[in-house]
């Protein structure tokens, strides 16, 4: 017994009806894109290191000013920037679009 039977009566009760199988369990997951239909944290994860790793170059940012002074200045003209090059076909699209394109044919 790897755990005790009031463990395992809660963990069928709480955590294995449909509704919460259907959440957090892999099978289901299938045919949905991560930015349609996410319930982690995983975008904001890794739109942080991105924030932290290439705008704030690794530091620690503690006014909200300079916070707010890269957004506008580096980080929003930088993304338009983006756009503009995906919109005129000198940059890829992103993964998940290009992976669906390839789907599709």
């Amino acid at each position: 017994d790897l755990a005790p039977p009031s463990f395992w009566d809660y963990f069928v009760k709480y955590w294995l009806p449909q509704q919460f199988l259907l959440m957090w369990s892999a099978i289901y997951r299938r045919n949905r894109g991560i930015y349609l239909v996410s319930d982690t944290n995983m975008l904001v994860e890794a739109w942080h290191h991105v924030l932290k790793g290439k705008f704030l170059e690794g530091r620690r940012n503690r006014r909200l000013d300079h916070l707010v002074h890269i957004l506008m200045d580096r980080v929003l003209p930088y993304y338009l920037l983006k756009e503009q090059r995906q919109k005129l076909g000198f940059e890829g699209e992103n993964l998940e679009n290009q992976k669906r394109v390839d789907i599709i044919r």
